[in-house]
């Protein structure tokens, strides 16, 4: 059996609406098993639930795969900046060594020796470092007579390792960069 039904479309002029005889459509089917009539979706209608969820595997997609780049990114940037603190750092003290023939004396981590107030002007000693762990000036300790450390940061031996290899020999056992109890030091003077 076949049947057909008219589709009407109303329209709005601005001011009332009006039925659209150019715009009327005969859709035809047939009942029975696998019955459908074909009807053309409004270009202005929304979107259906099966694109909404479309979308969203898509984006969710995309963000499994940007998420670990951008913090991968975030990390190596991380890494440069302390890399960069520590080589300002280094200069300094080194700076106020010619200037005093000594180093000032040791202090605990996360305080600065007074005497370098003037000496380290872009590096706030006080707050935690680009890698975790506080700042912290070493005279006359761990075998060595001056370096600058950073104090329980948050990297592993192997994190720590590869930022070695960013400006030393890639080793924490030997060179100027190097592990020390509860952190890893920059050897300014054996």
């Amino acid at each position: 059996m076949l049947s057909c039904i008219h589709i009407g479309v109303w329209i709005h002029d601005g001011f009332s609406f009006r039925h659209s005889q150019k715009s009327e459509k005969r859709v035809c089917g047939s009942h029975g098993p696998g019955y459908n009539m074909a009807v053309k979706r409004d270009p202005r209608a929304g979107l259906s639930l099966l694109d909404v969820m479309i979308v969203v595997a898509i984006i969710g997609l995309l963000s499994g795969i940007a998420i670990p780049s951008v913090q991968k990114s975030r990390k190596s940037a991380r890494d440069m900046k302390f890399v960069s603190d520590i080589r300002t750092a280094v200069q300094s003290f080194e700076q106020y060594s010619m200037l005093n023939a000594t180093y000032p004396a040791d202090q605990v981590p996360g305080v600065p020796p007074p005497e370098m107030a003037g000496y380290l002007p872009r590096m706030d000693w006080t707050a935690r470092t680009s890698i975790g762990g506080l700042w912290d000036w070493d005279y006359q300790r761990f075998g060595v007579k001056a370096g600058v450390s950073v104090y329980r940061p948050d990297r592993t031996d192997d994190d720590m390792a590869k930022i070695d290899k960013r400006f030393d020999d890639g080793s924490l056992a030997s060179g100027m960069f190097r592990q020390r109890s509860e952190g890893y030091i920059y050897v300014i003077e054996q």
